[in-house]
């Protein structure tokens, strides 16, 4: 009877994780799909400024470690291109961080350049935003150490300290769904509003994955669903379900949960 019991036991404990699986692969839709673009048709143009401003500064992360320093960059370029389209005050393109690696490059390739010609463009990237002031949050190279990569305090403080506002939310068991459903609805219809995720891919059923970090770009009232422009090309973009993304968020990182950051 023993054995009976835990063989019973055992299949429905496959089962419950069968079940599971079949759930994420219904709260996951891939940005290359039909369904996606149905989604995406059917906002308003109010409520596709965040994902406008966004797809126009995509910035995939160079390697595994670069996915919270590739989304900050892609964010406060955004913040700047936004301003600028406003004509409200910005930092002024001369006030831009130069890609000191790619201006290298250029230079090595041409040691005839003038000394007063920047070979690259002025603008955040994932290596440019450790200036000194961001390396006291912390430095490039601590990201290829454990615990490896941006916390969310972190993130919060190096966006501070680049003078711009960030507010982090933590994904805690108080905070009930509608929470993050309202905060997202006026985020992504702003243009000066933008929200960072933290969350656990594995929670999401990818299982090769680990702690992320990712921008959020729009979200669909009809199926309760937030589009992520993953920077992270092996996974690419994709729709989530609210209420997967709430647990994905809800998972602990050095002891407290993950969740979101606000930008502005």
């Amino acid at each position: 009877m023993t054995n009976t019991n835990q063989f019973n036991n055992q299949k429905v404990a496959e089962l419950k994780i069968l079940n599971d699986f079949i759930n994420l692969e219904e709260s996951i839709v891939p940005w290359a799909t039909h369904e996606s673009m149905v989604r995406l048709l059917r906002q308003k143009s109010e409520q596709l400024r965040c994902f406008q401003n966004l797809v126009s500064c995509f910035e995939p992360q160079q390697d595994k470690f670069m996915c919270g320093p590739s989304t900050i960059a892609m964010i406060l370029n955004s913040i700047e291109k936004s301003k600028l389209f406003t004509r409200a005050k910005a930092i002024t393109t001369s006030d831009l961080p130069i890609d000191k690696f790619a201006e290298k490059f250029a230079r090595l390739q041409n040691r005839g350049l003038e000394k007063n010609f920047n070979a690259s463009f002025k603008r955040f990237t994932q290596k440019n935003i450790f200036n000194q002031n961001c390396s006291k949050v912390k430095k490039l190279k601590e990201l290829y150490s454990p615990p490896f990569g941006l916390c969310l305090e972190e993130i919060e403080k190096i966006i501070n300290a680049l003078s711009y506002k960030a507010q982090r939310f933590h994904a805690v068991p108080s905070l009930d769904i509608n929470f993050y459903r309202n905060i997202f609805k006026k985020s992504l219809s702003s243009d000066s509003q933008y929200i960072i995720l933290n969350y656990d891919q594995r929670a999401l059923g990818q299982l090769d994955g680990g702690g992320h970090i990712a921008p959020v770009a729009a979200y669909d009232e009809t199926t309760d669903s937030v589009l992520i422009i993953d920077v992270n090309p092996e996974l690419g973009w994709s729709w989530i379900a609210l209420s997967s993304l709430c647990k994905a968020m809800a998972t602990e990182d050095k002891r407290k949960p993950r969740g979101f950051v606000l930008v502005s």
